[in-house]
């Protein structure tokens, strides 16, 4: 009996098309929260426009939506590390559409061939399990950053580093620093105190002096939505005991933030990082006056429809003030200055009507509605004036 073939869907990345396995939620998480799985595409950007031609690694490709985050404006070569066997067909389908050079290590990242791991995928993503009883339940190999770069000669000095682990980003910090001394690349990963059985408050802190020690001096902070929650630059670990508590707090009273994004910066790239925090700042207040223009656009649309059911209604004085409040803040709203037209008609106000038609077919002389209730109204009026 032939094996049924798993759903997927497609999603749009930047200037690509990917396809996702059909129980990934990431186009659910973006559809709800905007910034969702967005900033790693921000940083890459701005990293091509501050340093120009530059590779990356991707740690947890899982079926390449990243590497496609990467590559959302330029072709930037990316190196994918999976180890889900689930994952690597459709990984591989998605990165045949890229023009940058990608390549593809089929392994997990681990301190060495010695780890002892089982996995378990859910919703669209993996997870490793340490378990000091259990065979590796894969044929995938498990070995360190620095052997697999060593492999893939073109990747040997990443500027950018992407982990997604989910639970396992702290070890694979730790156990990476060679490659992280030697590049100095910018780290973007996934800060979970949960994830793991084991609690991560010291692993997580210990991460964090681990790279302050290696010269990394700022860190962006992103909850898990996407929204920038602070920039680290100075009392690095009072910072970070502070936002741990705010996690721990979360998962006590209740969930708001589930983890954090890190975008982990070298006090070489301080220019970098000055750039990234000014792009924040005007990318938020550009967003946010989006944002007021979209709120004010549906709320006018709404008060146009109100102003519909009380015509209908025929409630025309009220429509009136309603119409007259939407043509206050746009007084070219052709919706609600045929509303108008119709009210003054029906309210016997020939001529306001008809200066208000007048200037709908102005401004666009194609209007069918307002062409339609001209004629009403030239009817009206050759009527009245055969009639005396």
């Amino acid at each position: 009996m032939q094996e049924e073939q798993e759903q997927t869907k497609k999603l749009l990345v930047g200037k690509y098309e990917i396809e996702l396995s059909g129980e990934h939620q990431i186009d659910q998480y973006q559809n709800k929260w905007k910034k969702y799985d967005k900033r790693l595409g921000e940083l890459s950007n701005i990293l091509w426009e501050q340093f120009g031609a530059y590779c990356a690694v991707d740690i947890g490709a899982n079926v390449g939506d990243s590497a496609a985050l990467i590559n959302n404006k330029y072709d930037i070569p990316v190196l994918c590390i999976e180890g889900g066997d689930k994952f690597i067909p459709l990984l591989k389908k998605n990165l045949s559409r890229f023009k940058a050079l990608t390549e593809i290590y089929e392994g997990f990242v681990g301190i060495s061939e010695q780890n002892i791991l089982e996995y378990d995928y859910h919703d669209g993503t993996l997870s490793l399990i340490q378990n000091i009883n259990k065979d590796v339940n894969s044929n995938q190999s498990i070995i360190t950053l620095e052997s697999i770069l060593t492999e893939h000669k073109n990747f040997y000095n990443p500027k950018l580093i992407k982990i997604d682990t989910d639970g396992m980003d702290f070890l694979i910090i730790k156990n990476s620093l060679d490659v992280i001394k030697r590049s100095e690349p910018v780290l973007f990963f996934e800060y979970d105190l949960f994830f793991r059985k084991q609690f991560s408050f010291d692993e997580s802190l210990s991460t964090i002096n681990a790279l302050i020690d290696l010269g990394y001096s700022t860190f962006f902070v992103y909850d898990n939505f996407g929204n920038l929650m602070t920039v680290v630059d100075s009392n690095y670990l009072t910072r970070f005991n502070e936002l741990n508590d705010y996690l721990v707090s979360n998962k006590t009273f209740g969930t708001a933030v589930f983890y954090y994004d890190i975008c982990a910066i070298h006090r070489n790239d301080k220019v970098l990082a000055e750039v990234l925090s000014d792009f924040s700042r005007n990318d938020l207040y550009k967003n946010y006056e989006n944002y007021l223009k979209e709120k004010k656009e549906k709320q006018l649309s709404g008060m146009i429809k109100d102003s519909e059911l009380l015509i209908e209604q025929d409630n025309y004085s009220e429509a009136k003030k309603m119409l007259k409040k939407i043509l206050s803040v746009q007084p070219d709203n052709s919706d609600a200055l045929i509303n108008m037209a119709v009210v003054e008609m029906n309210m016997n106000n020939y001529e306001a009507a008809n200066t208000i038609l007048k200037k709908i077919l102005t401004i666009d002389p194609l209007n069918e509605v307002a062409i339609y209730n001209k004629n009403i109204l030239e009817s009206i009026l050759e009527y009245e004036k055969e009639n005396g």
